[in-house]
């Protein structure tokens, strides 16, 4: 049926504050008691903090993805892909360690960020996420993954990503998840992981909503 790849939705709940991955875990446990007020009572969170193997492992620093023959993890790839006004891209930054990769960009004056390339190859930067979400396609595009996958997604009401804050950043791996789920239901997977444009597209053209999101949004 068509229908957009994911839905964002708000929930206010009580945040702890604090680095410890205890605190963050304080805070994602109210945003999964919010959200079962309204309805979404399974809830996959999709990071290193999560309970669940399922979440923990697909992480942006955990998993490897391959573009264009060069395999690194995500976020390094992401990361050494930014072109921005002034700068960019950074193939040194593809084989160093993830939190390296993303702390790389701290106090840079760079400009925005205009596209993104990688080995030569350019990318689109619209949706502004939608380079980061077909990273994470890519990594989980296997028959293995999609098959741990579809077994494991089809009780997952909605997703969430305690590191992500919509204030500063537009990436989630909540989201990236949703899509997923969304794209295996469809049978779209290997379509979108081997073709940029045209996942792009169905980001951008459809507009229904089917699979369900958690934004945080910080109470």
């Amino acid at each position: 049926s068509n229908g957009v790849l994911y839905e964002e939705v708000s929930v206010q709940f009580q945040w702890h504050s604090g680095f410890a991955p205890s605190q963050k875990r304080k805070s994602m446990q109210e945003l999964h008691s919010e959200a079962k007020k309204i309805s979404l009572n399974k809830i996959l969170e999709v990071s290193t903090k999560s309970e669940h193997e399922l979440g923990q492992k697909r992480s942006a620093f955990r998993l490897d993805v391959t573009l264009s023959g060069v395999e690194s993890r995500i976020e390094c790839i992401y990361q050494a892909s930014k072109v921005f006004e002034k700068a960019g891209p950074f193939p040194e930054l593809t084989f160093v360690k993830p939190i390296e990769a993303k702390r790389f960009f701290r106090d840079k004056k760079f400009g925005k960020i205009t596209h993104f390339e990688f080995e030569n190859i350019e990318y689109e930067n619209l949706p502004f996420h939608a380079f980061y979400d077909w990273l994470f396609l890519r990594a989980l595009s296997d028959k293995d993954h999609i098959r741990y996958l579809s077994k494991n997604l089809i009780k997952i009401d909605g997703f969430s990503d305690i590191e992500f804050n919509p204030a500063r950043s537009i990436n989630t791996q909540a989201r990236s998840m949703a899509i997923i789920k969304t794209l295996i239901a469809r049978n779209q997977v290997h379509d979108c992981a081997n073709n940029f444009d045209y996942f792009r597209e169905l980001l951008t053209t459809i507009e229904r909503k089917t699979s369900k999101q958690i934004r945080l949004n910080i109470a």
